[in-house]
């Protein structure tokens, strides 16, 4: 990630969302740790659970303002009870009180930096007027499956059952196969996509 030229930006103020999950909140603070120690001004939102949740770790980045959300989702503890529930609060949940949250901040923000998993950060920024940059927490091989999804449905695949699936394909076997292969893909597979496409909408 190149910081060239972000050295003594007048006035931003960059505020950071991440996807409420370990394994985002992690790559976001980060991203988020890089931008403040070129002297920008970082505001980073998390729900009040996971504030709670980080807890004394804040003081290791003192560069970094906190600022937390209600928590208007299920909470972290029992999420893996209802998972397709979490998500969809997640989506539908977290953008008004997000949005009020940017009205109460003394320096306004100037950028948005978001997790690919909150897509309604766009219609914030488009509102607001302000740019918003999305940011992919995973491994490069996970963002390819989710972008080319669609050429599943493109080349006529359906979900098939496991008795029709030969198996044994390395992780560039599978990409290759997403993108050009006739043979059916595994259920659970499809299952796990289809969701993921049709929740996230990663292509709109």
């Amino acid at each position: 990630m190149s910081l060239s030229g972000l050295d003594g930006i007048p006035g931003c103020h960059v505020v950071a969302i991440p996807y409420p999950g370990r394994g985002h909140i992690n790559p976001m603070m980060n991203v988020s740790t890089l931008l403040a120690s070129k002297g920008l001004a970082v505001t980073f939102v998390v729900t009040e659970e996971w504030l709670t949740l980080i807890g004394s770790g804040l003081e290791s980045f003192p560069n970094i303002r906190f600022r937390s959300i209600p928590n208007v989702i299920p909470s972290e503890l029992t999420r893996g009870s209802d998972f397709a529930g979490f998500f969809e609060a997640v989506f539908t949940k977290m953008e008004a009180p997000f949005d009020q949250l940017l009205d109460g901040l003394e320096q306004p923000a100037t950028c948005i930096i978001a997790d690919t998993f909150l897509p309604w950060t766009i219609a914030i920024g488009n509102r607001r007027n302000i740019p918003v940059a999305l940011l992919w927490p995973m491994s490069p091989s996970l963002f390819s499956l989710h972008y080319h999804y669609h050429l599943l449905v493109a080349h006529g695949h359906q979900p098939a059952p496991l008795e029709n699936f030969s198996g044994g394909y390395s992780l560039n076997e599978f990409l290759i196969l997403i993108v050009r292969s006739k043979t059916p893909i595994r259920y659970e597979v499809l299952k796990l996509f289809s969701f993921a496409s049709q929740k996230g909408k990663m292509r709109s």
